[in-house]
């Protein structure tokens, strides 16, 4: 088995954890020194890890408590101008008619 010894400190999910993850599980002829292998798995490890960094920002995004940048201020802007609209109805008697 390869020495991953250096990847015991790395962060769940990181790359480096992804492919500490993946050398473990090859099979034993393979040896320790595979340059061509290490690059392709580095190329879908390093897709994988992108997907799921966007995939957590999302997650994050969708409750008001956690949104930021350009979320929070859509966010923002939506309840604000929406309050605005609804006062804006009432005050010229639309909430009148609907009775």
């Amino acid at each position: 088995m390869p020495n991953t010894s250096d990847f015991s400190n790395a962060i769940v999910g990181s790359s480096e954890d992804v492919y500490a993850r993946l050398i473990e599980q090859l099979a034993p002829w393979f040896g320790s020194a595979h340059p061509v292998l290490d690059t392709i798995l580095q190329g879908y490890i390093s897709a994988g890890v992108f997907n799921y960094q966007q995939l957590a920002y999302i997650n994050l995004q969708m409750r008001l408590q956690t949104a930021t940048d350009n979320n929070l201020n859509l966010i923002s802007k939506d309840s604000v101008l929406c309050s605005l609209w609804y006062s804006t109805q009432v005050s010229y008697g639309i909430a009148s008619l609907i009775k």
